[in-house]
């Protein structure tokens, strides 16, 4: 526990103990105040703090804001990696030691046998991962980093070990309070981390995706990006937009930070819990962001077995053996642990994933860069870029399986559609498992970084990508669907190939960016990031409104009042629009009433083709409303309920939340819908950020939570706070503002001195 921490805590139980009339949030701004009067300057005039003997320690310090975000100042790399592994570790460590836990494949150690995995093909949609230790063990994902250690990167590794320790000496220093299950971990527990999230969830997710009979679902996986040129800014200032849509408490939960080792890296962004690197950042010369994509990076065998000798598999006119290997598991028990020796099976294709006994069939997975150790070396590749040249460098080794990769610096912006695909035979389809006893189906070279979808400063002055087309990625791309080869996405192109491909998100940023003689100003771009914009309300409305028309005087008032505000609405998902309360509960009514597919051509391009003086559309559109708005008042005792009283975030509080899921809007904040009608966010968005190029480069961000997950840290849901009220803060970028804007130090408050300019 930090002394921030402990300090919250006591002072907080005093309050309470005294029974002073003061509520959770005054209480909380109460320990604000006397810690920034009193405990503040104390900790600011104190010496640097002894850390638990490692060397590390006395070369690093950590400044952090009045956000907590670390500001990691590193004699060496190697210094601010370690001071990375602590301030992580002190703000999230149970997070990260059950992620390390994860890529291990020992979190029924700590979880019981649920974590072993209940079938290894189950999914877990809002945790985005595969279950279970035993696929962790079957993907050999620590287990062929500590086999090929000595292939990892020479300047990585270093740097691996560095953050290791760091989240040991924190560790060490707090063993009394740290849960007894938390052990040490190592360079290669770190690089298998970073494996795991290829695996687990790209690499794997894809090649099992294509089994036909999935017992399971997949979440809508989203973010979007956009930049602006410098003909479009108002400043002629280069403007860069990341938007990370991403559970709030998952796996890749995300943790912001700023490493700095003069002369060598100044990277700021955000890292998965238990990661040393940024896949979203800045460093003081490029921005770079990331959102998913879909190019065809991993297959599945289909593989016939010997029926006299199961543990072989047919190839090119022969039989080869299957390779087995055991592991033994510890698994929690009510008996403390239990062991438990399973076996795991591998053909020459990759991991046997299942088995049909009855038809005598395997089935295996081919995965990019299996046996590969690199995973960080690109990430930090990324972070260490200096220009457009270097940044295509580090794409070109394509250690990094997937990513719609936007970059921008103080002249360019690029986009690139990422994705490591092998050359495959053409006569073949690899939409679905392939013959695995046929040499015509093994993977050829990967494909050049070269061939991938990519544009340059686009004569529109704006790039996007909001899990759109490649070929959309801006108006008159050049891009065609179906290159660089016809099975090079997971799904073949569509009949639409124009605009009419883009998601409601895209074709919001068409929309708005599209308009071919607007310069946007700073504060347009911000607004545009949290635009909350309702497209499918377009069409919504106008079919309501027609439908309620021929209505008798004498019709429920209720419906009259709701038709009202629905006309007078800014289409906008405000927290104070009650209109847009309506439209919630209309949607999710008209899903009931007849189905989602009927619902979906809303939230399409396909809902300009309907008829709003169509008497079924129109009366189906009047069911709903009527629905929706029975439906309100039963939860809320009235129908004038404002959407901000019905999404709102639970975080040390209760915070009014504005976007919403429903309708493909570019901001959105969604969760669990409870019996009282109300919906508790933990999902949508992220992260933030918005960058402006150019000297002084300039950033802003936010997380919608917090930076850290103790409830008794102000920097639990001080930013959801902001996020509930709309804005953002400024992420501290100098050496100067990092000063002036430092809540607390660990380690020598003096070293980030020696970087201000000399008077």
């Amino acid at each position: 526990m930090s002394l921030l921490t402990a300090f919250f805590r006591v002072y907080a139980n005093f309050l309470e103990s005294r029974e002073l009339a003061m509520d959770a949030d005054q209480r909380r701004s109460a320990c604000i105040g006397v810690y920034r009067r009193f405990l503040l300057p104390m900790l600011l005039a104190g010496a640097a703090i002894a850390h638990a003997g490692d060397p590390l320690a006395g070369e690093v310090t950590v400044y952090r804001d009045e956000y907590g975000v670390p500001h990691i100042v590193g004699d060496t790399v190697e210094a601010t990696f370690f001071g990375y592994g602590y301030a992580q570790a002190e703000d999230h460590l149970e997070r990260m030691m059950l992620q390390y836990r994860d890529a291990q494949g020992r979190r029924a150690e700590v979880l019981g046998f649920e974590a072993l995995g209940q079938g290894y093909l189950q999914f877990i949609p809002y945790e985005y991962r595969w279950d279970g230790d035993y696929l962790q063990r079957l993907l050999r994902t620590l287990k062929g980093v500590v086999e090929r250690k000595h292939e990892i990167d020479r300047e990585v590794y270093p740097i691996l070990d560095a953050f290791a320790r760091g989240i040991n000496a924190f560790i060490g220093e707090h063993r009394a309070q740290v849960p007894g299950w938390v052990d040490k971990v190592t360079a290669e527990d770190i690089e298998a981390l970073e494996r795991s999230h290829y695996f687990r969830f790209y690499s794997i997710h894809d090649a099992l995706s294509k089994l036909g009979d999935r017992p399971y679902t997949f979440p809508d996986l989203g973010s979007n990006h956009f930049a602006i040129a410098p003909e479009k800014s108002a400043n002629g200032r280069i403007i860069h937009v990341e938007h990370t849509h991403m559970p709030w408490a998952n796996r890749f939960q995300n943790y912001e930070a700023h490493l700095i080792t003069p002369g060598q890296l100044n990277a700021g962004g955000i890292s998965w819990f238990g990661s040393p690197f940024f896949l979203d950042g800045f460093n003081d010369r490029i921005t770079w962001s990331a959102t998913y994509n879909t190019p065809n990076i991993a297959d599945i065998y289909e593989e016939k077995l010997n029926p006299e000798r199961p543990l072989q598999y047919a190839y090119e006119g022969g039989w080869r053996e299957i390779r087995v290997e055991y592991e033994t598991f510890k698994v929690k028990g009510p008996k403390g642990l239990e062991s438990l020796t399973l076996p795991l099976y591998y053909t020459h294709h990759g991991p046997v994933v299942k088995v049909d006994r009855n038809r005598n069939r395997a089935y295996s997975a081919k995965l990019p860069n299996f046996e590969g150790v690199n995973y960080s070396t690109n990430l930090y590749g990324l972070m260490t870029a200096r220009n457009l040249d270097d940044f295509r460098a580090v794409l070109r080794k394509q250690l990094m399986p997937r990513w719609n990769l936007l970059y921008s610096d103080a002249r360019n912006i690029y986009w690139v559609h990422n994705g490591t695909v092998a050359g495959r035979s053409e006569k073949l389809d690899w939409r679905k498992p392939v013959p695995g006893w046929l040499k015509e189906a093994e993977w050829g070279p990967i494909l050049p970084c070269e061939v991938h979808p990519q544009v340059l400063n686009p004569a529109s002055g704006f790039l996007q990508n909001c899990n759109t087309p490649h070929w959309l990625v801006t108006r008159n791309s050049g891009l065609k669907p179906t290159d660089p080869a016809p099975y090079y996405l997971q799904s073949p192109p569509g009949p639409e190939s124009g605009e009419g491909a883009l998601n409601t998100r895209g074709e919001r940023l068409f929309q708005v960016l599209g308009q071919s003689e607007k310069k946007f100003g700073l504060e347009e771009i911000k607004q545009l990031a949290v635009d909350t914009y309702v497209l499918p309300a377009d069409v919504i409305v106008p079919l309501l409104v027609q439908a309620a028309e021929p209505m008798a005087a004498a019709e429920d008032a209720r419906l009259r009042e709701a038709i009202r505000l629905l006309k007078a609405w800014d289409r906008r998902s405000t927290t104070e629009s009650v209109a847009y309360t309506y439209l919630h509960f209309w949607g999710r009514a008209y899903q009931e009433l007849f189905s989602n597919a009927r619902f979906a051509r809303f939230v399409s391009q396909e809902r300009r083709r309907i008829d709003l003086s169509s008497p079924e559309e129109q009366q189906d559109a009047i069911a709903a409303l009527k629905q929706a708005l029975a439906r309100i008042e039963k939860h809320f005792g009235t129908t004038q309920v404002p959407w901000g009283k019905v999404n709102v975030a639970i975080r040390g509080g209760t915070f009014p939340m504005d976007g919403d899921s429903l309708f493909g809007v570019l901001h959105p904040d969604y969760g669990p819908d409870q019996e009282s009608g109300q919906i508790y966010c933990n999902n949508g968005w992220g992260h933030l950020m918005v960058v402006m190029e150019g000297e002084p480069k300039e950033i802003w961000s936010l997380l919608p939570y917090g930076q850290s997950e103790d409830p008794a840290s102000p920097h639990y849901n001080d930013q959801v706070r902001l996020h509930s009220q709309g804005q953002m803060k400024r992420f501290w970028f100098t050496p100067r503002e990092i000063l002036a804007h430092t809540e607390s130090v660990w380690g020598d408050r003096e070293r980030i001195k020696k970087l201000l300019p000399r008077p």
